[in-house]
């Protein structure tokens, strides 16, 4: 009874969610409960078998729709008993219960998902630099040139090598693009050069790049008197049109952490319900649909594998090479000798990503999801560009090429290293999605996660 609650709860779970987007999706559609109920129906038997819906129930916030929606799916599934037959009773019911919650007003980028950033940086990993200095960073940026379309956010420090290189800022985001929980510069920005007072007024490196310079008071043993200095951090910038673009000050982009960790309630809920998913289907299913899991990953384990919250795989000996597919759109796993095309990929352990050449009959709606659980992630784009999703929510992504990244980079820690390599947000997962959010018509919510079936302010609708 236990084992069949279980599954029936991971098979309700993701049902909800994909009703949910299914809400989103036909926001503007009078008979989008139907279609939501067909989308429930649909991954709920998928994913279980003989499982039933008992009703669908819809709340409203304040009662109203725009402000935000809450569905609750009622399931059941009758579970074969062996000891209860003496009492007559062969089958029992198991009843389980999954809500979402939909919300975040118009369709904007940013929220509570990680398919509606760029880039996600974790609280973050120990990085050592060129010289040899121990940092412990949630962005690294050892290159030039860098401009990130899309929503970024950090809650851990950003390290950059230094604010400007060749006359121009090193690393560049669009207006109110930048999210950030550090609340100081001190704890966001990480390098720092301390500057005389000259130094700092001329602005020798650009105008506006020293407005946020911060004073203190020093005492110099030699002259025996206390001397005023500045503290110059280098930063990332607000594309202002300017080459050297705005200061990013930490407390005027304040947002909650993000909590990226494979879950059933985070910011990466809907991609752990896929995971789930994978894991209970058969082997031929998943050849069949392009879906690769390591052999450490299965329907029996998946939960204790996504839990576990040891680091295993700090260095890159444990790598898992992926080589493109001359075949079609995707990558062969060579340690299988398999040669089909997989362009989702699951494993625990390190990703090591060789795209040196171009990806056979990509479309501008083809993408891989690489994904690994407690390892890292280094994709050598030298190339061709990558469309996708690139998730180490215990690890680093370390991007090596200069080709571009369309779509989400979510890292414990996220590294780049090449002058000129771009990052583009798309979300590659949703209707109606690359660059208007999750999908849907106007003033549609932007976000769905699972959630607790209670909320007063939500008002159930008939």
């Amino acid at each position: 009874m236990y084992v069949q609650k279980s599954k029936l709860q991971h098979a309700a779970d993701a049902a909800v969610l994909a009703g949910g987007y299914t809400y989103v999706a036909d926001w503007d559609d009078p008979d989008k409960r139907t279609q939501v109920l067909n989308t429930m129906k649909k991954y709920l038997n998928s994913d279980i078998d003989n499982g039933q819906i008992e009703k669908v129930v819809y709340r409203f916030k304040d009662n109203d729709e725009s402000k935000g929606v809450m569905i609750s799916l009622y399931a059941k599934k009758d579970t074969r008993a062996i000891f209860t037959r003496m009492f007559g009773y062969d089958l029992l019911p198991v009843h389980v219960v999954a809500t979402c919650k939909l919300g975040g007003g118009s369709v904007t980028p940013g929220g509570d998902t990680i398919y509606n950033y760029a880039i996600i940086g974790g609280k973050g990993e120990l990085y050592r630099d060129w010289m040899g200095n121990w940092y412990y960073e949630s962005l690294i940026f050892q290159n030039t040139n860098i401009h990130i379309v899309g929503p970024v956010h950090t809650d851990g420090s950003v390290y950059i090598d230094d604010n400007v290189a060749d006359g121009a800022r090193r690393v560049l985001v669009d207006p109110g693009q930048f999210s950030t929980s550090m609340t100081s510069d001190a704890a966001l920005w990480n390098k720092y050069r301390d500057l005389e007072s000259y130094e700092h007024f001329s602005e020798s490196e650009g105008k506006g790049l020293y407005d946020n310079d911060q004073r203190f008071i020093w005492y110099n043993p030699y002259a025996q008197r206390y001397e005023y200095r500045w503290r110059h951090y280098a930063r990332i910038g607000e594309d202002d049109g300017s080459q050297y673009g705005k200061d990013i000050v930490a407390s005027e982009h304040y947002a909650p952490p993000l909590d990226i960790e494979a879950n059933s309630s985070g910011a990466a809920a809907d991609l752990y319900n896929k995971i789930v998913q994978w894991t209970n289907m058969s082997a031929d299913e998943r050849k069949a649909n392009g879906i690769y899991l390591a052999s450490e990953i299965n329907s029996s384990n998946v939960d204790e594998i996504i839990s576990d919250n040891d680091n295993k795989y700090n260095g890159w000996q444990y790598s898992h090479q992926l080589d493109v597919s001359n075949d079609d759109y995707g990558f062969h796993v060579d340690w299988t000798g398999d040669n089909t095309p997989y362009r989702i990929i699951v494993v625990d352990g390190n990703l090591s990503v060789d795209l040196t050449k171009q990806f056979k009959n990509e479309t501008d709606s083809a993408h891989t999801i690489l994904i690994s659980l407690h390892g890292n992630i280094q994709l050598n784009n030298h190339g061709d560009e990558f469309h996708g999703i690139l998730y180490a929510p215990h690890g680093e992504v370390w991007i090596t090429g200069n080709k571009p990244v369309v779509g989400t980079v979510v890292g414990n820690s996220v590294r780049m290293t090449q002058n000129g390599v771009s990052i583009t947000w798309k979300d590659w997962e949703h209707a109606g999605s690359g660059g208007s959010g999750v999908g849907g018509g106007t003033g549609s919510p932007s976000f769905v996660h699972l959630t607790e079936d209670e909320d007063d302010s939500y008002v159930v609708q008939p």
